[in-house]
This record gives C-alpha cells, structure tokens and sequence, in this order.
C-alpha cells in the first residue's frame, strides 16, 4: 500500500480521535451548556467514544443536575461500549435527582449481565420512592440472567406494586429457572388487577402449569380469563386444563378459552369433542370462536363434523359462515 492511501485511510480515525480528546476537554468547561453539548455530541460516536467514559463516569457526579442526568443518558446510549463506568452508574442510582436514578437504572438495563457487579444497588433501587426508577431497575434485573437470582425474592417483594409489580413480573419470567422461587408470589399476584395479566404470563412462561390450573377455579371472572389466555404459552400439556374451562359458568371464560385453543391449533385436537359441545352456547360469541377454533384445528376436528354442521343452520349468520369455512378446512375444501 503506498504512502499516501495509508495516510488517508487513517486519516478520519485521527480526526476522531482528536475531536474525542475535544470533547473530553469540553467536559470539564466551567460553561454547562459547553459540558451539555459535548455529553450529546459524544453519544453519536457510538465505540469511538470510549475514551470519554471515564470522564462520563466522573460527570455523574457534577454539581449540576441537568449535566448528570445529562451523563447518565449519555452511558446509556452508549452502553456497551461504557462498561466503565458500571460502578459510577450503581452509584448514581441513589442521586437525589429522579432523573439521574432513572437514566443510571436505564443505562445498567442496557449492559444487561455485564453490569451484575450493580445488582446490589438494583435490588436496593426497587424501593426508590420514584416509580420510574423502580420500574427501571426491575427490567435491569431481569437482564442480569443467572446472575440476577440473589434478586428474585426483592423482585416477588415487588409484585404488589402497582406500577413496577408488572416489571417485576416481566423480570422473573425472564430469568427463566432462576426464579423459580418466585412462583408462589406470582400466583398471589394473580389477585391484583394490575399485575394479574402480567404474573398469569410469568407463570406461563416459567411453566408453571399447576398454579395456573388452580387459578382456573377462582371466583374471580377476571383472573380466570387472563389465565386461559397465558396457558396457551405453555401449549399442548395445557390442553386439559382448558377443557376444564370450556365448561366455566362465564361466557366470557368460555369465549376465551375457545379462541385460545383456537390459536393453539393442531396441538389442542384433544379438546375437539368438549369444543363441539359449545356449539349450542347460548352465547353467540362462544359459538363463533368454537366454530373458528375448530376450523383453526383441521382435519383432526373431524369429530366435531356433525356438529359444524348443524352449526351451519345457526341462527346467527357468522356463526353459519365460520362454521361452513371449519368444514371446509376440516375436509381441506376449497
């Protein structure tokens, strides 16, 4: 390679190299708006901004509030390539600004289990009286992986919390096996109308059949359909469970249950009888979501033909048009 394309291909890396080392200066200018801009002209250079980060870490700590907060969004952007400054960013979890803790809990969230050395100040951060903040610092626990399982029990602590329980709940079905612990919380947080939607999909997701299958007997309408809706996450082994719930006193339960066996397709063929027997529902909306679910089963829903039939001469004309397109699906008809 000649000379002179060695100096032009380095030349753009020398250049910002250089404007790097500026704005690192400019980061201690006695002028804010000076350390401000150079915070925002930083978080565009993506790697090539590592060597600031030390300088970002030490700006968490400015007596201004505009320009920590200002430096805690900056670490989160660039995230990865700031895995310096994960201990400055523990540390900021406890400014007395809001939105410094926000953006700090933000920016651990995006390091996801590089940044378990926070983990402590996450865990303590779950009671920050900032909602934000808390809700922040329960999706970054659930980024952590195995790492995050000294946390489960402060996040199942959380579940009661109507802002961050969600979070909490998310969290813990993300760590997956490590919050197994976590169980008997979730299925308690299942009585809460501002969590239940979220701890039904943890449990699901954590495979957590037998809780879910209890919660099918609850009193309370509302649990037991966001419970059918989450089995459909764990699939064919939740089948029998949803049977049970074909029969539910709720047309609303029931109007559930059968779009989410309809959704589950082929691998809920074993409930095509009980789904039959629902298409003399005095409900409407339950004989059309049968109809669909059968159609949506195929030709395992053959045993359901009679009825599909007899369905054809509802009195309702969407339920005699899902019912015909069910047979032609069964039948493979065109």
């Amino acid at each position: 390679m000649k000379p002179l394309l060695i100096v032009c291909l380095l030349l753009p890396h020398v250049q910002t190299s250089q404007r790097v080392a500026e704005l690192i200066k400019d980061l201690e200018s006695t002028k804010i708006d000076t350390r401000l801009e150079a915070m925002e002209d930083l978080a565009k250079l993506g790697e090539d901004a590592k060597p600031a980060v030390p300088a970002l870490a030490k700006a968490l700590k400015d007596a201004n509030a505009g320009v920590r907060t200002a430096a805690a969004k900056t670490l989160g952007i660039l995230a990865e390539h700031a895995l310096g400054a994960r201990a400055a960013l523990a540390g900021a979890l406890e400014d007395k600004e809001p939105k410094v803790r926000r953006y700090a809990a933000y920016a651990l969230k995006q390091m996801g289990r590089e940044a378990k050395e926070a983990i402590p100040a996450l865990v303590k951060a779950l009671k920050n009286q900032d909602a934000e903040t808390r809700c922040l610092a329960a999706d970054a626990l659930g980024r952590m992986g195995e790492h995050a399982k000294p946390a489960v029990a402060a996040l199942a602590g959380i579940l009661e919390d109507t802002e961050a329980g969600p979070h909490a709940a998310a969290a813990l079905a993300r760590l997956g096996d490590v919050a197994k612990d976590a169980l008997p919380a979730l299925a308690a947080a299942l009585k809460n109308s501002d969590v239940r939607s979220y701890a039904a999909q943890a449990l699901a997701q954590l495979g957590a059949l037998q809780p879910l299958a209890k919660a099918l007997g609850d009193k309370d309408e509302d649990v037991r359909v966001e419970v059918v809706l989450a089995l459909r996450l764990i699939g064919r082994p939740a089948v029998p469970a949803l049977v049970g719930a074909l029969r539910d006193k709720s047309a609303d339960v029931r109007m559930n249950t059968a779009a989410t066996l309809g959704k589950m397709g082929v691998n809920a063929a074993e409930a095509v009888v009980p789904l039959a027997a629902l298409l003399k529902d005095d409900n409407e909306e339950v004989r059309y979501q049968t109809a669909l679910a059968l159609g949506a089963i195929g030709p395992d829903a053959k045993p359901a033909a009679a009825k599909l039939e007899a369905a054809r001469r509802d009195k309702v004309e969407r339920v005699r048009e899902a019912a015909r397109e069910a047979l032609a699906k069964i039948y493979r008809k065109n």
